[in-house]
């Protein structure tokens, strides 16, 4: 819905076209199913071309905000606090932690390749986060349709933000199917991906956007506390395998009481957000019950 206002403004900026969101919405929405019925090799070639046409206009706009002398005094908007700033983009990268897993779990060599994964997610989000502050503090305007317009990439910027799009929403469907065809495998992966290309594409059209912002809290309230449940016991306790009820219903009941509090503090965030301070606090406590239940008696490196 976002990328489809984007075209809204785009089109109406250079050809002067009419307000079209919902025929915008379908035609993004629909567009992964390409990629979707398209041979590995053809989504491996088209994914290079996307991320060098990304690569080459994040650059464009970083050098444009720079040296452009089309500045525009315009006052920002400081409503939201750099807690919840924070707070956001973890929340982003929380979300993307069960797609990213999806597709390293076939990785040859699993320690290079997550590694390589790391770097690079972690290059260019630094990257975008430069460029998009650079950009906002130059031309004094926050939209990223805007500061396209501004920058004068025009038809380009329709290219960039359709294909960066398609690719993200490719991805993401792709790992959704994944995980329904865990559950059942008798579900062929690339029509599971079509329904939920569908079912996307509808919550799309009938969804607010104003809601957005929630749902990343919701999905932030739920992978912080599991992930430092996950992190704690292979790291700390070197639990690998769950097959202890004890272990399991601890960790279930650790994660309520961290989704409650997430939830309960959410109003209340630091400097850094809530979700650090959650995570610590789960890892910790996960830790300590583990030492005094004797978790480790269960860990793969024990003998009897």
């Amino acid at each position: 819905m976002a990328t489809a206002q984007a075209f809204n403004k785009l089109m109406a900026s250079l050809w002067n076209m009419g307000e079209n969101t919902i025929l915008w919405t379908i035609i993004i929405g629909l567009f992964p199913c390409i990629w979707i019925f398209s041979t590995m090799d053809f989504v491996s070639k088209i994914n290079k071309v996307v991320m060098l046409c990304l690569l080459l206009a994040s650059l464009y706009l970083g050098f444009g905000a720079v040296v452009s002398a089309n500045e525009v005094v315009t006052s920002l908007d400081e409503s939201m606090s750099f807690g919840m700033a924070v707070e956001l983009n973890i929340a982003m990268c929380l979300s993307w932690m069960p797609v990213i897993s999806d597709y390293t779990r076939t990785l040859k060599n699993q320690s290079t390749g997550t590694l390589s994964c790391v770097v690079a997610y972690c290059f260019g989000s630094i990257l975008m986060y430069t460029i998009g502050l650079g950009s906002a503090v130059h031309y004094g305007i926050t939209d990223i349709c805007d500061i396209f317009m501004l920058s004068g990439l025009g038809v380009i910027s329709l290219v960039v933000i359709l294909l960066s799009t398609v690719t993200t929403n490719f991805i993401t469907i792709n790992s959704s199917s994944i995980c329904l065809n865990h559950i059942s495998n008798q579900l062929d992966v690339k029509y599971t991906a079509f329904f939920v290309c569908i079912i996307s594409t509808l919550l799309a059209i009938f969804l607010s956007m104003e809601q957005y912002e929630t749902f990343l809290y919701f999905i932030a309230a739920t992978f912080a506390p599991l992930f430092a449940i996950a992190f704690s016991e292979y790291f700390f306790s070197h639990n690998i395998y769950h097959q202890n009820s004890l272990i399991t219903g601890k960790n279930c009941l650790l994660w309520l009481i961290g989704f409650i509090a997430y939830e309960l503090l959410i109003d209340y965030s630091t400097f850094i957000g809530i979700t650090v301070p959650v995570m610590l606090a789960i890892a910790i406590i996960n830790i300590f019950v583990n030492q005094l239940i004797g978790a480790k008696k269960f860990s793969l490196n024990k003998r009897y």
